[in-house]
């Protein structure tokens, strides 16, 4: 990473990008409030705006701005989309027709007004009709309902693909040690269909490039890896090459192909979602089949097998862990499975992780949460790159989230937990995702940005004039109000989450200790 004072902070954003975002039925005009607010703060170095993720600001905590940096759209075209997502789908998706932007918008209530109720059951079939009725073969792929098709689809899918690929790439590249991309975070898409107002999956894309192409540098005398922008390896690497060079012409071939084999390992990559809705598209992309020993059970079965059977090799474990913090309740979206519960300390798989939360979740909740559950995860997995999920949606006062009560500027709230992220000094980066209060969702994430960047804001900050000033009212201050619900996650179920991921915790170390990484 850059300096502890000023790591790099790249920004994702082009004027198509928020144009197109800015078409998605769900959240219509929320990227320009976003980008809008955050350019009104001064935030944002848009004169340098660059495809490398470098800046030339000076120093001084209010000069820091992060350099903007626009989608490299090669990264969504449809050989991109085609890494994950099927075919017949991206085919759908790319092809659909939409004349003009649905009539309904997917956020409201389902229940009939009066207007609908009163209207008769037969009627003639006019031309309109016909035309829509030609896209009656979307509903295969969930492209209806609360994922309608609209104008801009083909070029929006692209767009935020692109655009969290990009991110994932100034990482892996070390151009960058933050890369913030508000406009991507859509996680409920599936390989083959829509869901939860997402229509790309622009984190399973972005996670597929990290593992790919953000390979760990390994030591010629430990497996013990640097951080991906440490020049450790790679000099150590450098001086075997000189010391083959000096040999043989056929050794000098076998140690270069045995040194392309064994210098590298794959990256672990945490991703983790603070969306109020559970991130079942990601979590689904990444569950592992494998059955990873526990070390409690594996201590009694080896004294009494060791020896009449060899031991097996170790499992390794895999490039992602998804750990997703979300609310459960019945008919909250997703449906509930088996995967969304609390994870259990003894499940096979301990690296698809999920903790459920009660209704109205307050920061002091998270604070547990964090304290007894990720902190203890991150530091057994160590991991070389991180992916954030920062849906606004439990935010108080959300349509459509509506269960949460989370703050931003509280010990424990949504700014107290990137202070967290940021504190490990891990190459990150931040997406958005659900957020129904349009103004809330511009406050939370220019907190966050500013936070990164080092230059922190208060909730009595005022908000600047600009385009979107009076949707501000009535405070025009960045304070998001807070909730007076009462937190419905009592301390016996949050201790109990906090054991149980203490356990699983201790069985992460152990695999990735014994897996010859």
């Amino acid at each position: 990473m850059g300096s502890e004072s000023a790591p790099r902070v790249s920004y994702i954003w082009s004027q198509e990008l928020q144009d197109v975002s800015d078409d998605l039925p769900s959240n219509i005009g929320r990227s320009s409030m976003v980008h809008g607010l955050i350019r009104a703060l001064d935030l944002l170095d848009i004169e340098a705006t660059s495809v490398d993720g470098n800046d030339d600001l000076e120093n001084g905590e209010c000069s820091r701005k992060a350099t903007v940096v626009a989608p490299d759209e090669s990264l969504g075209m449809e050989d991109c989309l085609l890494k994950y997502h099927d075919k017949a789908y991206v085919d759908a998706l790319m092809t659909s027709r939409a004349t003009s932007p649905p009539a309904r918008d997917p956020t409201a209530p389902r229940s009939p007004t009066l207007k609908e109720r009163e209207r008769p059951t037969k009627r003639a079939r006019t031309n309109k009709e016909s035309r829509s009725n030609s896209n009656e073969h979307l509903d295969g792929f969930n492209l209806s309902h609360d994922n309608p098709i609209f104008p801009s689809l083909p070029r929006y899918i692209s767009m935020i693909a692109s655009s969290t690929s990009t991110a994932c790439k100034l990482l892996v590249e070390d151009k960058s040690d933050f890369v913030i991309c508000w406009d991507g975070g859509r996680h409920h898409a599936k390989k083959s269909q829509a869901g939860g107002f997402c229509y790309v999956n622009d984190l399973v894309l972005g996670l597929l490039l990290i593992s790919k192409e953000g390979k760990i540098p390994l030591t010629s005398s430990s497996s013990s890896s640097p951080t991906p922008s440490s020049s450790i390896g790679q000099d150590e690497n450098q001086g075997v090459s000189q010391a083959v060079e000096q040999s043989q012409d056929q050794v000098h071939t076998q140690s270069k192909k045995r040194k392309r084999t064994v210098s590298t390992r794959s990256p672990r990559i945490l991703y983790l979602d603070l969306d109020l809705h559970y991130s079942d598209g990601v979590s689904s992309a990444f569950h592992s089949t494998k059955t990873y020993p526990d070390p409690a059970t594996r201590t009694t079965t080896t004294t009494s097998t060791s020896a009449s059977k060899p031991t097996n090799p170790p499992i390794k474990p895999p490039s992602v862990l998804t750990f997703s913090i979300h609310h459960s309740s019945t008919g909250f979206y997703p449906p509930s499975t088996s995967w969304s519960e609390l994870t259990s300390p003894r499940h096979p798989t301990p690296f698809s992780l999920a903790i459920p939360l009660k209704a109205y979740p307050s920061s002091r909740t998270y604070k547990k949460i964090w304290d007894g559950c990720v902190e203890p995860i991150v530091k057994e997995w160590n991991p070389d790159y991180i992916m954030v999920q920062l849906g606004s949606d439990g935010l108080p006062n959300d349509r459509v989230g509506q269960y949460g009560n989370w703050s931003v500027h509280d010990q424990g709230g949504m700014n107290w937990c990137i202070e967290k992220i940021k504190n490990w000094k891990k190459k990150t980066c931040f997406t958005g995702g659900g957020g129904y209060n349009h103004p809330n969702s511009a406050r939370a994430w220019a907190t966050v940005t500013s936070t990164l960047l080092g230059r922190p804001i208060s909730a009595e900050t005022p908000i600047p004039h600009h385009d979107h000033f009076d949707e501000y009212a009535h405070s025009f201050t960045m304070e998001v109000p807070e909730g007076h619900m009462e937190d419905q996650n009592d301390p016996e179920y949050i201790k109990k989450a906090c054991d149980d991921f203490e356990y699983i915790s201790r069985r992460i170390k152990d695999i990735v200790a014994t897996s010859a990484l």
